[in-house]
């Protein structure tokens, strides 16, 4: 726990080298700039607990190394961009506790290496997508 605070600055996504950003427990503010998917190394993207706001932007999509997206309890709006389906190393996708709605996308189920997926308390409504199964 620290006080980091303010918001991610756009140059985020220039960490070239960068394999694990780990800012949660923060009082980080504002968007996620979508320079974060300029940051193809990344492996593990922790900013839960925090003060995001705003949408996942759809660069999130080309962060293909990813194998952990945590951003739970911030106050992330608008819909899980279908672009996640990019993300063919992710094992845990933690998305509870903010403002989402609109509908889980379809391709999210494709992804064969996801293990466990948390989306509780939030607006999301619709079917499960089929490719769950």
């Amino acid at each position: 726990n620290n006080s980091l605070e303010g918001p991610l600055p756009e140059g985020i996504g220039y960490l070239k080298a960068v394999r694990e950003l780990r800012l949660n427990n923060n009082q980080i503010d504002g968007t996620l700039p979508d320079t974060i998917g300029d940051a193809r190394t990344l492996k593990i993207l922790r900013l839960d607990m925090n003060s995001l706001s705003g949408t996942i932007p759809s660069t999130i999509g080309q962060l293909d190394s990813l194998i952990q997206v945590d951003m739970n309890h911030n106050r992330l709006t608008g819909s899980i961009p279908s672009e996640i389906s990019g993300l063919r190393s992710l094992v845990n996708l933690y998305l509870d506790y903010n403002l989402l709605v609109g509908q889980v996308p379809y391709t999210i189920g494709n992804l064969s290496q996801l293990e466990d997926v948390r989306l509780s308390h939030n607006q999301i409504k619709g079917e499960v997508p089929p490719t769950f199964g």
